[in-house]
């Protein structure tokens, strides 16, 4: 179990698969890498009234796809008393996101496609209820990186630590400020 607040989160595809990468610094300044190849980038559909079946028969053999789950939420989009029925579709890789809301949008059956512009690290962000600079504890393995110095974890559980108000000592700190 390690303790580290984060400094960044990215991500890389490894063997066709994301890992999320997470960048961050301990108590002590010591930085740590961990990293989860567990998550698996998704957005949703909203099939016409009725037609769930029948859209999930057309986009269920498409290659890119890992799986589809049949779920109830509430729209993401305007006030909703009641939860629609909506299609979770698991892809590969998050660029397969883009190209099949693009190939999806064309598809009648499909009212509307929700949550495919999120990027794929604040997804995992989102769900894992993580924000920046927010302190973490990583329940994970240690392994042996030949191209990264500091120490790599493989993560099996990572929460927030709410309750750390400090930040970890930093060397650097600058920012990125554009103008017009």
């Amino acid at each position: 179990m390690v303790r580290m607040q984060i400094i960044d989160i990215d991500y890389i595809v490894k063997e066709n698969r994301p890992v999320i990468r997470i960048f961050g610094k301990t108590e002590q300044g010591k930085t740590i890498v961990a990293y989860d190849d567990s998550f698996i980038p998704y957005f949703y559909i909203l099939p016409k009234r009725e037609k769930t079946e029948d859209v999930i028969k057309i986009i269920k053999d498409n290659e890119k796809i890992r799986k589809i789950r049949e779920v109830k939420r509430f729209l993401s989009i305007g006030y909703h008393k009641k939860k629609e029925t909506l299609l979770q579709v698991f892809t590969k890789i998050p660029k397969d996101i883009v190209a099949l809301r693009e190939e999806f949008s064309s598809i009648p059956l499909v009212k509307n496609i929700y949550e495919a512009d999120i990027l794929f690290k604040y997804r995992y962000m989102v769900d894992k209820n993580l924000h920046g600079m927010d302190w973490v504890e990583i329940d994970g393995t240690q392994e042996k990186s030949k191209i990264i110095k500091a120490p790599v974890f493989k993560i099996k559980k990572i929460r927030p630590l709410k309750n750390i108000k400090k930040n970890a000592p930093l060397r650097y700190l600058s920012f990125d400020i554009e103008s017009v």
